[in-house]
């Protein structure tokens, strides 16, 4: 009896441990879920355009909405799906040189203008130049559309960063989406007075999304701080014409247009491949310890050795962040490099897909090829030698 009982008991022992088991999983999973919901409460089903999160927190002044990116859209008020952006294949058969160089050094890239398309051109140039002081550094129509191009920048394109706006007055409405976060510029205390003023801003089609103030942001992951250390900054944001959102921060810098922000999904896939591409990581960080506090983390990637160098991109991720509606209105990020094909043989080793392969087209020379990042963001590649010809001649 007692042979055939010890078996039993043991049975016995296993199950009510597994049944515990259980238990303490479906417990933690229930804490889980309601972690997300106090970090995520604004889910990928009401992701408003532009990824703005509006939330209440007691240490905000009186009045005040927490912004990072945008104004509530027509994605928050009508609970609309997200369309996630189809990451194709690459259909490009690649037949270069297997001699090349294949550690062709793309930390000698640098970032080169990023492409927006409007409707009404001369509307975005009227602000960019009258509100936040660009000049218009030339313009061209394009022979494959009769699009106009306009480059606008605080100085000459061999040396700085420029927005490229594409004008396509007789087409239809563009889809902004929700990836593409705008831009940021540094610039003088004395031009942020112009900037913040909502008459000036609504002269030339312009709002304030939120006012200057001034921000007090956390300890870094990368480079590694310790969790006390803290900046603080004075930043706001301004809406100009078509949706296109600035992020405006005070400070005096060579190149003012100091960023492009792109929503992610995968925060570290996106990290690997801007680094492929050459850029360097300055910045990774959460920002819930932020004030205002947010429920994202960012990184901050460019060529330069230090971020202060030259123009960035900056990464953001939301939390439970799992679809983007890449839009069609940021068309793509150029980068020049020295040997565009050893370049493109480069992202290729890497595992990067390509979309174009070296060509030229729309009346010039220069020699272009395109890459899709892991969002679906398109990476124009620029061939230097040809770039420098075509802005002399223009």
């Amino acid at each position: 009896g007692d042979n055939l009982q010890r078996p039993r008991m043991a049975y016995l022992r296993w199950g009510s441990l597994l049944v515990l088991c259980g238990c303490i999983l479906g417990l933690l999973e229930l804490i889980q879920q309601q972690s997300d919901a106090r970090l995520g409460h604004v889910t990928e089903r009401t992701l408003p355009s532009q990824h703005l999160r509006i939330h209440y927190n007691p240490r905000s002044r009186p009045g005040s909405l927490h912004r990072f990116g945008g104004v509530t859209g027509h994605r928050a008020k009508k609970n609309l799906p997200i369309r996630r952006c189809e990451v194709k294949s690459g259909t490009i058969e690649w037949d270069f040189d297997e001699n090349l160089d294949n550690q062709y050094n793309m930390k000698e890239n640098r970032m080169l203008h990023s492409a927006f398309l409007v409707m009404n051109i001369q509307e975005v140039v009227d602000f960019c130049t009258n509100v936040l002081g660009m000049k218009v550094l030339r313009s061209r129509t394009l022979q494959s559309d009769g699009a106009t191009c306009v480059y606008l920048g605080y100085g000459d394109e061999k040396d700085f960063f420029t927005l490229q706006m594409y004008g396509k007055p007789d087409a239809p409405g563009y889809d902004l989406g929700d990836a593409f976060s705008g831009y940021g510029v540094t610039l003088p205390h004395t031009t942020l007075n112009d900037i913040v003023d909502d008459g000036k801003l609504a002269r030339f089609g312009g709002a304030v999304a939120d006012p200057m103030h001034e921000w007090k942001l956390g300890a870094n992951i990368v480079p590694d701080e310790d969790v006390d250390a803290a900046k603080y900054i004075e930043r706001g944001y301004a809406y100009g014409p078509a949706k296109l959102l600035f992020e405006v921060n005070n400070g005096t810098v060579r190149d003012p247009i100091t960023k492009v922000r792109l929503r992610v999904v995968d925060l570290e896939k996106s990290i690997s491949f801007y680094e492929s591409l050459g850029m360097k990581l300055h910045q990774k960080r959460a920002h819930l310890l932020d004030v205002p506090y947010d429920t994202r983390m960012s990184a901050i990637m460019g060529f330069g050795e230090k971020e202060e160098d030259g123009p960035c991109i900056e990464l953001i991720y939301l939390y439970n962040t799992r679809a983007l509606d890449i839009g069609e209105k940021h068309m793509y990020l150029s980068v020049m490099t020295k040997n565009i094909t050893s370049a493109m043989e480069h992202m290729k080793d890497k595992g990067y897909e390509a979309i174009e392969k070296p060509s030229s087209s729309d009346g010039v020379e220069t020699e272009v090829a395109s890459l899709r990042d892991p969002d679906g963001y398109t990476v124009l590649l620029v061939n230097e030698g040809d770039f420098f010809k075509e802005i002399e001649s223009s």
